[in-house]
């Protein structure tokens, strides 16, 4: 009885099967990549109808940054717009004021990819309307970045590891001097995956949530499964149920 009536409640199940059967409770759930793969679609712009803005998401690494613009409709439908990865040393930045093209580097690359248009249908242009950037790494520098294009809603973000932070929290001031100055968004990073797993799992196009992907080159079987390349994970911690995330296998980049 305890059991049926712990259906479609997480927290009453969990504390069923750990009391009652005496057993770990570990719910898993995880995206397939096939079917991911399955709704890739050629768009008939590069901007496709639906589509009300621009958003870019940036991640910082060593030798690269890579880049992709999403487009986001009615009730949280988003089209895959584009993936770039920029090559260059990340921890070299262009002087203020050189305007020598030879000596551009990957964080000119990256203001120049997030200032052009997208081309939507009857020759309407599409820009980014604000880029998340992750400053989890090289913060001081992704700092200085925000800091000379602040103008243009170009924002560094910084991850939150506690489980019950909401997506977007409440921007702070951060940097040490007058260069690096600017806004900081923290993300709750359980939240975010959460978010996007659900999105992941919806399958019906134009239903609430939907993901669109367009038939490009970058979007290949391995997109796929760095995509799909964690498990979720269901707990409850003092009444209140979350969700962990660990990858589905040792070599797997997420």
């Amino acid at each position: 009885t305890n059991f049926l009536d712990a259906q479609g409640n997480i927290a009453k199940l969990e504390a069923v099967t750990n009391t009652i059967f005496g057993e770990p409770w570990k719910p898993v759930e995880n995206v397939n990549y096939e079917s991911l793969a399955m709704q890739t679609e050629i768009y008939p712009a590069e901007v496709p109808p639906g589509v009300i803005l621009l958003t870019a998401g940036v991640d910082i690494q060593k030798y690269r940054i890579e880049v992709e613009i999403v487009g986001w409709g009615l009730h949280g439908e988003s089209w895959s717009i584009d993936y770039r990865v920029l090559e260059g040393d990340t921890g070299v930045e262009a002087e203020d004021g050189d305007d020598d093209g030879d000596l551009t580097n990957v964080w000119d690359d990256l203001a120049a990819y997030l200032s052009s248009t997208f081309a939507g249908l009857d020759d309407k242009a599409f820009r980014i309307q604000c880029a998340a950037i992750d400053s989890g790494y090289l913060a001081t520098v992704v700092y200085r970045f925000c800091h000379k294009h602040r103008n243009k809603r170009w924002f560094p973000i910084k991850g939150q590891s506690d489980p019950f932070k909401p997506i977007i929290s409440k921007a702070t001031k951060v940097g040490r001097n007058q260069r690096e100055v600017c806004r900081m968004f923290p993300v709750g990073v359980t939240a975010a995956k959460d978010a996007v797993f659900a999105a992941l799992r919806v399958v019906k196009p134009g239903a609430n949530n939907y993901c669109h992907f367009p038939d490009k080159p970058h979007y290949d079987e391995d997109h796929w499964k760095q995509l799909s390349s964690e498990r979720m994970k269901t707990h409850t911690r003092g009444g209140r149920t979350f969700h962990s995330y660990e990858k589905v296998g040792p070599n797997v980049r997420n």
